[in-house]
């Protein structure tokens, strides 16, 4: 068997792979790395871009700095926390398989993955197709440089630490 560029895979590397195990592991993965970055709230309370959230990162509108008076009174568990994620994680992990990169994310370790994963919950799939170079060096299996790349961007400024523990990943496949 080829790839894309024409290089032959190893017979070991077409036996081990099972894209339905990889997709399992890669939602497993970026359930547990969002609910760790996002962390959980019942009430609602303001993102670091000023938007009303409440959950893990549930956006409740798009009014920046809007009186969290509004949502007086909103409450979420949890369980319904959680169960939000799931959804929108499961539906980001599918989206994924069809996105312009698909064959580059397809072919990602389930942890390198979930950190593409957690990037699109994070910013949307605009802003994780915006990180052409990133993409660039995953494609060409760059680990090094597309973590590099992770960290040139006005996401890094915007959230430093998650940013540099999501390149971390990105360029080791260690979570």
């Amino acid at each position: 068997n080829k790839t894309k560029d024409n290089k032959y895979l190893e017979v070991s590397e077409v036996l081990e792979y099972n894209p339905t195990k990889t997709k399992e592991r890669a939602f497993k993965l970026a359930v547990e790395l969002i609910a760790k970055e996002e962390g959980f709230k019942s009430t609602a309370y303001h993102d670091t871009e000023g938007y009303p959230t409440i959950g893990y990162g549930n956006k409740l509108s798009s009014i920046k700095y809007e009186p969290l008076s509004e949502y007086d009174g909103l409450l979420m568990t949890k369980d319904t926390a959680l169960g939000l994620m799931e959804l929108k994680v499961w539906g980001i992990t599918t989206g994924l398989e069809v996105c312009p990169h698909k064959y580059t994310y397809l072919r990602l370790s389930a942890e390198r993955q979930a950190v593409i994963i957690s990037m699109t919950y994070q910013m949307g799939y605009a802003g994780v197709n915006g990180f052409v170079q990133m993409w660039e060096a995953l494609d060409d299996g760059l680990f090094y440089l597309a973590a590099m790349e992770m960290m040139d961007s006005l996401w890094h400024e915007q959230t430093p630490a998650r940013a540099l523990r999501a390149s971390q990943i990105m360029e080791t496949g260690e979570t």
